[in-house]
């Protein structure tokens, strides 16, 4: 069996009053995913519970079940790891 995890990232915009309560998304054309979903299976969850202030790091590594242990105490260092690149202890990284 095959299977497809697609995290689209930042879908959670409020409603417009000037575009009849649309969102961005609902106001979006989105044929290739729409074709997806046709498809498949779609739905929603909340991952982040009381535990987690709803961001996107921290949400999408508990998708990926990385510890919560383990979750970088900012974004910047995770992404100068994704790069092959690491500070010392006494270095900072900004983003």
């Amino acid at each position: 069996m095959r299977s497809l995890m697609l995290v689209i990232d930042g879908l959670g915009d409020d409603p417009i009053p000037a575009w009849n309560g649309q969102t961005p998304f609902n106001r979006a054309r989105h044929p290739y995913l729409d074709s997806l979903v046709s498809r498949g299976g779609k739905g929603n969850f909340c991952i982040c519970g009381s535990d987690l202030k709803p961001e996107s790091l921290s949400c999408i590594l508990r998708l990926l079940g990385i510890p919560k242990e383990f979750y970088p105490v900012n974004r910047a260092y995770l992404e100068l790891l994704a790069q092959g690149r690491d500070i010392s202890e006494y270095e900072m990284v900004l983003r």
